[in-house]
């Protein structure tokens, strides 16, 4: 009953715009003739209703058949969508597979590392309470400042140091812009 939506709506766009056009004509020859006498009063509001009836039915149409229209296009869209989708995920698959036949290991997610800098990163502990340097990647207890293996400086929560300059990494508080590099980018500590 649903199917077909959009094309069920423009045929009975069509339908109606026809029937609307039928009955303005019939309505307006019944109001010219109905008295028995033609007189021009009843001319005119024949022609009148005929007239802006039929105009009335065909917009009505047009706004009708356009929205089933707008339907069956979504429709075909959706399709187009959810066909591309399937054939990304067969595609990625058939990837994955290829990568895991070539190599020995399994196919692990490489993290994005950030480049070791004077600038304190944001780190978080893992569910064992370790926290894992973004620079080197080498893991470490939940309470370490700095990274054990490469020394990259880490935002974990030190009492002292309200916040650093995330451009140059000189520690706060200070007042306004870096004293030392004048950048207003800022990296709070909590």
């Amino acid at each position: 009953m649903f199917d077909n939506i959009g094309t069920k709506i423009m045929g009975l766009a069509t339908i109606i715009s026809i029937f609307g056009i039928t009955a303005s004509v019939v309505a307006g020859f019944g109001v010219m003739f109905s008295t028995g006498n033609t007189d021009e009063a009843s001319v005119g509001t024949g022609f009148g209703i005929m007239i802006i009836g039929s105009i009335i039915s065909w917009v009505g149409g047009f706004l009708l058949y356009g929205f089933g229209e707008l339907i069956e296009q979504t429709t075909e869209n959706a399709e187009a969508t959810r066909e591309l989708l399937n054939l990304y995920k067969k595609e990625m698959k058939d990837q994955v597979s290829e990568e895991n036949k070539s190599s020995a290991s399994p196919v692990i997610n490489e993290r994005i590392k950030i480049e070791k800098s004077n600038i304190p990163v944001k780190v978080h502990k893992n569910n064992d309470g370790k926290i894992i340097c973004p620079a080197c990647g080498h893991e470490q207890e939940g309470h370490r400042l700095v990274c054990f293996e490469c020394g990259q400086k880490f935002i974990n929560g030190q009492a002292n140091i309200p916040y650093w300059c995330g451009k140059c990494g000189k520690e706060g508080p200070y007042l306004g812009d870096c004293p030392a590099c004048g950048s207003s980018i800022t990296l709070y500590n909590n």
